[in-house]
């Protein structure tokens, strides 16, 4: 289910956003983490992750958030310790 849904524009001025946003929440559910070096891996190129990376990861922060806030909770609780 995609939460962050930003395809509605004719243009698509967000396309890069979203498919980077979807990419970072699944390596991070399959693996427990991204860092901008490992979209290179998933066909992003230098130039869009340096672009991209800051919206991207945020983007896919609230997906992620959303999919599961319990887990989320959990998690901030534990990093606050």
């Amino acid at each position: 289910m995609k939460i962050v849904d930003l395809s509605r524009s004719p243009e698509k001025p967000f396309a890069v956003y979203e498919r980077m946003a979807t990419t970072i929440a699944e390596l991070i559910r399959r693996n427990g983490g991204c860092l901008p070096q490992d979209l290179n891996a998933e066909g992003f190129s230098p130039a869009e992750v340096a672009e991209h990376w800051r919206m991207a990861r945020a983007l896919a922060e609230v997906e992620l958030t959303a999919m599961d806030p319990e887990e989320d909770e959990e998690q901030h609780n534990a990093e606050a310790r």
